[in-house]
């Protein structure tokens, strides 16, 4: 579980700051990096963590927080990065303590020195609340908080003064660091006699910063590096003397930047600089339609781009055949200074929220379609953006109109994507500043009624829907009146009112035909065919389930298809037709999970819950229950919507612990509880348990007794590791060690560690994941319906 992003260069040096990392990670579990930019901080906390991941069972997870301004949003990115959706009412903030209160995990929050307030606070509340969670954090400075160990990361080293002979110049980093970039845009370099000189003089005078030392590489293409130490004379100044103090070594990277813009073309400067106002990279579709002008044709932006990728001023990234383009964050703001004192600034800025605007409506038309796998990864990708755009929007009330169509425009993109909290945030915020009472005005507001609908407040919802009725009859917009109904028949299935709901949904679909609104339309047809099964006509639910399974069809989605496995097993069971209702949920399972769908997954384990309990399978009921928590916990819903059928899982579970009693029904809900999240799905398609896990259905003698983090260290006690290397193996004080050692003897009643690795044998191994402590699984987040 978790994450670390990948890395396309290598790492070179840092031996010493490496294990002075690892080091703090074992004696504080909260370690932050400070040092200037540019100087490797990331570069140094990702390798880190990639070295002590075995460490943390429960996943290393990677969060970037340079590209968000707004403090409010670094729960909610955090929440985000992780895989966890905020379709619920709680907070990102509870969302994330909940997660991570029963994992030893490690979390890195990066770039934080911009919402230094908000990451202080997200770490204080995280480490009180996850008492196993250790978070490493990259600043420009200190988070000031109590427990926190801070190590300041130093400049790569240099070589000395009278180092001139290349063997003596490799034990340099910052030298080693230049010879593997060089060798990466000229196969042949060689450090040798004659260029050893210029080599260690460039290090020097780069102060020993990484990215300036790999921004001289590239100039390789063009210079020697005698040629590029003569630039430097003539180009960039080091840091004034007595100042390394007082001042950061921003400015030296400053000169360099001067140098480098200089070296670009004209066509290549501007480039840069409109580049800058994007946020979290862009694609060159973007970067046509904001970037060109008269002085740079939408054509020669490609040509431009990749001179710009040459010269390492972007950084190329490619994920599911998409190619995207970003800067790092001191290139990036180094551009906006350049655009900020240009007239231009005021133009891309217009061009970037048209763009945004455009971006988000054409995502609009993708939803129950094939193409709504790509547009969900690429609002994701665009997220910093539309963030920025709509910042933008609401801080100008010339332009708050704007921000308005963006946020409503994307209201099912917030829902699909699992944030509804954060997309509930911007609608209310543009509805708050944007002065027009027109027809953006009404779906916005509807937006934010169907975001409250999914969220589960149904009290909010009811009031927006009022609010958009008022405003859609003014107007006379049927098209908002639809989803009116739309929403009015899916509040009173939650109210149990299905004979309402039922007639409502009927009218709601001869609106949604009416408009032709694809979206409303599959929308309407699913729960209307839920209604209607749930008073009794059957037969009408079925036909109205065909025609939304033939508008997903048409459409091509996968969705729409795992949807109707879903429902068709609803019907089936209400029916009575047990084995159909398992067979279509078995369907849906493995449709969903091939998505990561895991609203539909949930929803079809949880039919597969009611098929097994009366099927008098009793052990498997209980351990999908299990699963169905697990899911639920990473969504943060109390359900999957649809709660007239939460019914069934609670007369389901009820019957389950009946035939179970309470310790092995609690035994079997624990493995299903705590497995990874494929085992599950492995499990509820039909295969067996794997053989580590419980197979009697009653915990084992001792596995209440022992803490997850004490069950791990009597597995090494087992293997005969000392305290020491128990202490370097789990990233632990070795005093801590000691601790857990002594707690195992006095739990089991035991004298010795040769009894703990006895009791070990007995139990024929131990893993975690039998132990009495019941965490959640993590899973991958988005969406639903």
């Amino acid at each position: 579980m978790g994450g670390l992003p990948e890395t396309v260069t290598t790492f070179v040096g840092r031996r010493h700051e490496l294990a002075n990392v690892r080091e703090a990670l074992g004696g504080s579990r909260l370690v932050t990096l400070t040092g200037p930019g540019g100087v490797g901080k990331t570069r140094l906390a990702l390798r880190a963590a990639s070295e002590v991941r075995k460490a943390f069972p429960d996943g290393v997870w990677f969060v970037d927080l340079s590209d968000h301004a707004d403090p409010a949003l670094v729960a909610s990115v955090a929440a985000g990065a992780i895989g966890l959706v905020d379709e619920s009412a709680h907070p990102p903030l509870v969302l994330l303590s909940s997660h991570f209160a029963h994992r030893r995990a490690l979390l890195i929050l990066d770039n934080c020195e911009h919402v230094l307030d908000a990451s202080a606070t997200l770490a204080d509340h995280l480490l009180r609340a996850a008492p196993q969670l250790h978070i490493l954090v990259t600043s420009r400075q200190v988070l000031s908080i109590p427990a926190e160990k801070s190590l300041q990361v130093p400049p790569l080293s240099v070589p000395g003064p009278d180092s001139v002979q290349p063997g003596d110049l490799v034990l340099s980093d910052a030298v080693s660091l230049f010879i593997d970039r060089a060798r990466g845009v000229l196969s042949e370099f060689v450090l040798d006699q004659r260029n050893a000189q210029a080599v260690a003089t460039l290090c020097r005078r780069l102060d020993g910063l990484p990215l300036a030392i790999e921004m001289a590489a590239t100039r390789l293409r063009g210079l020697s590096p005698e040629q590029i130490v003569e630039r430097l004379d003539e180009r960039y100044s080091l840091l004034i003397a007595g100042s390394r103090v007082s001042r950061p070594r921003q400015s030296s990277l400053q000169s360099l930047f001067d140098w480098s813009y200089e070296l670009c073309s004209p066509s290549e400067r501007r480039l840069w600089a409109r580049a800058s106002v994007f946020s979290g990279g862009f694609d060159l579709e973007a970067a046509e339609e904001v970037c060109s002008g008269e002085d740079l044709p939408r054509e020669a932006v490609l040509e431009n781009v990749i001179s710009l990728v040459e010269k390492s001023v972007l950084v190329r990234e490619e994920r599911d055949g998409r190619v995207r383009f970003r800067m790092f964050e001191t290139l990036l703001e180094y551009g906006r200074r350049h655009l900020a004192e240009s007239s231009e600034l005021p133009l891309l800025q217009a061009r970037h929220r048209e763009y945004i605007s455009g971006f988000v409506e054409r995502a609009g038309q993708a939803w129950y379609s094939s193409a709504e796998p790509e547009w969900r990864e690429r609002i994701r990708a665009a997220l910093p953006n539309i963030r920025s755009a709509l910042d933008y929007c609401i801080s100008d009330p010339g332009h708050a109109n704007a921000g308005l169509r963006i946020a409503q425009s994307l209201w099912y993109g917030w829902r699909v994507n699992g944030m509804v909290d954060e997309g509930r945030r911007w609608l209310q915020r543009t509805l708050e500043v944007a002065p027009a009472k027109d027809r953006g005005r009404t779906l916005a507001v509807l937006a934010d009624a169907a975001l409250a609908l999914f969220q589960g407040d149904d009290a909010g919802a009811a009031r927006r829907l009022a609010e958009t009725v008022a405003l859609a009859h003014k107007q006379n917009d049927v098209r908002a009146l639809a989803y009116v109904k739309l929403f009015e028949g899916q509040l009173a299935m939650t109210r149990g009112d299905m004979h309402i709901a039922a007639e409502t949904l009927q009218a709601a679909l001869a609106a949604q035909r009416q408009v032709n609104d694809p979206l409303g339309t599959g929308l309407t047809l699913i729960r209307l065919a839920l209604a209607l099964s749930e008073i009794g006509q059957l037969d009408a639910a079925r036909e109205t389930l065909d025609s939304f399974r033939t508008l997903g069809r048409d459409r091509g989605s996968d969705l729409a298809e795992a949807m109707t496995d879903w429902a068709r097993s609803v019907l089936a069971w209400q029916a009575g037709d047990v084995a159909a209702a398992s067979r279509f949920a078995r369907l849906a399972v493995d449709r969903s999970w091939s998505m990561r769908e895991l609203v539909c997954l949930g929803r079809a384990i949880e039919v597969l819950v009611w098929t097994s309990a009366v099927d008098s399978e009793p052990e498997r009921a209980a351990r999908l229950l299990g699963s169905v928590e697990a899911i639920r916990s990473a969504l943060g819903q109390r359900t999957f919507g649809y709660d007239h059928l939460t019914r069934y899982g609670q007369e389901s579970a009820e019957t389950v612990r009946a035939a179970l009693g309470d310790e092995r029904f609690t035994a079997y809900f624990a493995a299903g509880n705590t497995q990874p999240a494929e085992s599950n799905v492995a499990f509820a398609l039909g295969h067996p348990l794997p053989r580590a896990e419980i197979s009697s259905g009653v915990p084992a003698v001792g596995a209440g007794l022992l803490s997850k983090r004490e069950t791990e260290v009597a597995e090494l006690v087992a293997k005969g590791m000392s305290n020491k290397e128990i202490a370097g193996q789990l990233v632990i004080s070795r005093r801590t060690a000691e601790t857990h050692v002594e707690h195992i003897l006095a739990k089991l009643g035991l004298a010795s560690r040769i009894q703990i690795a006895a009791w070990i044998r007995e139990r024929g191994g131990s893993s975690p994941d039998r132990c009495a402590c019941q965490g959640n699984v993590a899973v991958p987040a988005p969406g639903g319906k």
